[in-house]
Parts: structure tokens; sequence; C-alpha cells
């Protein structure tokens, strides 16, 4: 797993500008039905590769933006969700979501 890396005037978001990146690792603990396939109607009996979210949030003056990438084949309910956790860091028009 990597390390968040981080440039700008602080290690926070509250800094006037900078750029925050980070990796996090999103890989189920418990098998799922797969999908992906028409044929496939069965639960995953392990883990092939593992899955991530990386993020870069990004800071100037008058605007700040979060771009998730996600290894998913659809990420569509994840910006409200997001929107929500970061309440009052992001709003919900400040997130572009990946998949």
């Amino acid at each position: 797993m990597a390390e968040p890396s981080r440039t700008g005037d602080d290690a926070e978001f509250g800094g006037s500008s900078g750029a925050w990146f980070g990796v996090v690792d999103i890989t189920p603990d418990e098998p799922l039905v797969l999908a992906g396939f028409s044929g496939r109607h069965r639960v995953s009996d392990g883990v092939h590769s593992r899955l991530e979210a990386n993020h870069v949030f990004v800071r100037t003056s008058d605007r700040r933006h979060l771009v998730v990438a996600v290894d998913l084949l659809y990420g569509g309910v994840l910006g409200g969700r997001l929107a929500t956790e970061l309440q009052g860091l992001v709003a919900a028009d400040e997130i572009t979501i990946c998949a």
C-alpha cells in the first residue's frame, strides 16, 4: 500500500493551495457475487488482484476539486456518499468519480 503524498502549503486541506494524493485498498473482505459478464452466476472464490481507490485533491486560492479513480465497474453511487462523508471539506459539485 502506497503512503499518501502531499505538496502545497501544508499537510492539511486547509492550506491556500496545493495537491494531495493517496491510495486506499478497497478489496472486499468477504466473497461477492461476480459481475461483468452475463455468464457469471457465482460467488468469488479468492482475490486475483487487489482493488484500489486513488485520489487527488487540488486546491487553489479560490477553487478546489477531488478526483477519485476506483477499480469498480460502476462508481456512480460514490459521489453522493463521498459528499456526505466529506461534508464541510468538499461539495458534491467538486467531486469527480472515475470507474
